[in-house]
């Protein structure tokens, strides 16, 4: 996978994260105090600014109280 696609997933992911904090009205705030990241680095991440390392996408996966799972590609 190159660069371009990482990005896009990354992207996509992040996305898919800040909806369902939305929806389960977990503020940014809220998360900020939770990952003790500042709210504009979480408003940074949410809108694809900014790419996460691994850590620090579990870290906010935490936060919003959701799960990650890996399966096999069918």
């Amino acid at each position: 996978m190159n660069e371009e696609k990482y990005r896009e997933t990354r992207k996509l992911l992040l996305g898919y994260l800040a909806n369902i904090a939305k929806e389960n009205n977990i503020s940014i705030s809220e998360i900020s105090e939770r990952t003790g990241f500042t709210e504009s680095n979480i408003k940074r991440l949410f809108a694809g600014k900014y790419n996460p390392d691994l850590e620090m996408f579990i870290i906010l996966v935490e936060a919003i109280d959701v799960q990650i799972q890996i399966t096999p590609k069918q």
